[in-house]
């Protein structure tokens, strides 16, 4: 029994170490198992940590891309109305310059006028005088009245800036008849 009873210890520390190293490999296999759905939940956490992220990303993406184009919109809108401004302002400009230079023409015709009325007239009153030297007091008269017509429509001419066209005729028969009583072949067509 002695030598059976070193086998049966030698049996059970076998059968021991059999059953120790199968409860190592099932305590390995359950530790692998843990492990694997420790990883497999971590996994999980990140993708949909990293979901939520993405998501908050397009999110602030989109935002972003909002305000880029309302930024964009009032920049526009800005450039717009400062050019429509320096527009208003060229105009504005360009319609006072063109009011003077309107302004610079009238008193340069108002000129005009002043410089030729009082040639014409010392003219007008020359041949009168030699009118009334050769004794013709009819065709003085005559010469006188066209004159007196003349001199009052060139008076309410010089009054206004504009004068229409049939009185710009008017003025220009009553001249022609003025310097027909002292040349009597003049004759002019074309105001009628």
């Amino acid at each position: 029994m002695k030598g059976e009873h070193a086998r049966a210890l030698e049996a059970m520390d076998s059968a021991y170490s059999v059953e120790i190293r199968d409860i190592r490999e099932i305590e390995a296999v359950k530790i692998a198992d843990i492990q694997e759905k420790y990883e497999a939940v971590k996994k999980d956490q990140n993708i949909t940590e990293l979901s939520k992220r993405n998501m908050l990303n397009e999110k602030v993406i989109r935002q972003q891309r909002w305000m880029l184009g309302l930024a964009l919109l009032i920049f526009a809108g800005g450039l717009g109305f400062f050019y429509f401004l320096h527009r208003q302002y060229r105009l504005t400009e360009r319609n006072k310059l063109l009011q003077s230079e309107n302004s610079r023409l009238n008193i340069e015709q108002k000129l005009l006028q002043a410089q030729l009325n009082p040639h014409f007239i010392f003219n007008s009153i020359a041949n009168l005088q030699s009118l009334v030297a050769t004794g013709d007091t009819r065709q003085s008269v005559r010469y006188l009245s066209v004159f007196s017509g003349l001199l009052r429509n060139v008076l309410e001419q010089s009054r206004r800036d504009f004068i229409p066209w049939k009185k710009k005729c008017l003025h220009w028969r009553i001249t022609c008849s003025c310097n027909r009583c002292v040349t009597r072949d003049f004759s002019i067509t074309g105001c009628r």
